[in-house]
């Protein structure tokens, strides 16, 4: 399990770190902002609100604005290009999600005192916040609260030894790479920790900690087209490498933090991790119009972009409850893009049902965390059908309606 910490926040369920502000005007002393819904790594896509309406353009958040935003977690069928290509054109015409993530920007209570100098929060998941310092040319992060680095239950706050830039309008003129190193601490009472943890130790310390070291190259290419969703835009491309560790530290008296991590079996969250995103901004204010995620330098993981105006008739989702979503419904043949979004890893069923409740269709998963798979229906007739995702027998976590239509 790696730490949350901007681009990436994986709760092995996450990633997520997940997607954090990219670019913003300003905002007034204090107007602290709440329920930012984020998909792996931190990236928001903002649609300014105003008087009922929305515009079709990524604009600066502010109390009361809704955030829209897709994430095609399956980009199958899209032509692109490897990480840090010399590309000046960019085709990603064919993403598709099965619905929009939208959240409202609304006031909420004051920061830990840990955070004094924030003045946004955005949320990571139902416990997860990051405070943010957010002003005309800069996004400063000074940590992540609510954090279950065990699986325990138990939730710890993180803070940045030094405020981590996250944007900075003024990045997109270099013309070297820029190089950054942050480091985000956990302290923890001995207390808290698991007991196998503590029994793993090669002393007794007065103090423990949980340190990840974060290193981040950033690179531009001004002038590049972009083509997406039947519109196209000139963009300059960030791309970003972020290379992150976590380890254990403890200390004796006054003496220095050792790192104990070798000593220490506890590998979902001890580990390394290499994360490198391509975001498209049209101007150097703007939220990105589109980011893509990396598997590796040559093969693509997700892309997260702007929802469109002529997609608004999808279902929008505004919580993290477990839930299905499919698209396109109605349906008629080929492939039908479904998410199964959950809680907890454990056994699934997927089942397709007719109106007199005979099962057509079934299909086991087991499932680590959400997961988006595109499944083919062609074999069924023309009708009303409702696709099930369950648990188990008496725990159906929903049921929606599935319209088939032929020609």
């Amino acid at each position: 399990m790696s730490i949350p910490c901007p681009q990436i926040i994986s709760f092995n369920c996450v990633r997520l770190h997940a997607i954090l502000i990219r670019a913003i005007h300003s905002i007034k002393r204090f107007p602290h902002l709440y329920r930012w819904i984020v998909l792996p790594g931190f990236l928001l896509f903002f649609q300014y609100s105003q008087a009922q309406s929305v515009t079709s353009y990524p604009m600066i958040p502010l109390n009361g604005d809704t955030v829209l935003f897709m994430s095609d977690q399956l980009p199958t069928g899209i032509k692109y290009w490897p990480f840090n290509s010399d590309s000046m054109k960019w085709d990603l015409n064919g993403v598709k999600a099965p619905y929009i993530r939208r959240s409202i920007l609304i006031n909420d209570e004051p920061s830990p005192a840990l955070f004094n100098f924030s003045n946004a929060v955005v949320q990571i998941n139902p416990t997860s916040r990051e405070f943010l310092k957010i002003s005309p040319d800069t996004i400063l992060s000074y940590g992540i609260n609510g954090v279950d680095l065990f699986n325990d239950g138990k939730y710890y706050t993180g803070f940045y030894t030094s405020p981590r830039i996250f944007h900075n309008k003024t990045f997109a003129t270099s013309k070297v790479p820029l190089k950054s190193n942050y480091k985000l601490v956990y302290d923890c009472g001995l207390s808290q920790l698991p007991r196998n943890m503590l029994n793993q130790l090669p002393y007794s310390p007065d103090s423990i900690r949980v340190v990840t070291l974060i290193e981040e190259e950033l690179a531009f290419k001004s002038s590049v087209v972009l083509d997406l969703n039947l519109q196209r835009y000139l963009t300059t491309v960030e791309n970003k490498i972020t290379i992150q560790s976590t380890r254990l530290e403890t200390r004796k008296s006054n003496l220095d933090w050792q790192d104990v991590t070798r000593f220490v079996k506890f590998p979902k969250l001890f580990k390394s991790d290499t994360i490198r995103t391509s975001s498209f901004y049209k101007d150097s204010t703007g939220a990105p119009v589109a980011v893509l995620y990396y598997k590796n330098v040559r093969e693509l993981d997700k892309i997260v972009y702007k929802a469109p105006e002529t997609f608004k008739d999808l279902i929008i989702v505004e919580d993290f409850k477990p839930n299905l979503f499919f698209f396109p419904n109605p349906y008629t043949y080929g492939a039908l893009r479904c998410e199964l979004s959950i809680k907890n890893p454990g056994l699934y069923s997927a089942r397709i049902v007719n109106l007199i409740g005979n099962e057509i269709w079934r299909q086991n998963y087991y499932l680590e965390s959400s997961q988006t798979i595109d499944l083919d229906f062609s074999f069924l007739n023309k009708g009303t059908y409702f696709f099930v995702l369950e648990q188990d027998k008496n725990h159906v976590i929903a049921t929606k309606r599935l319209l088939v239509i032929k020609a």
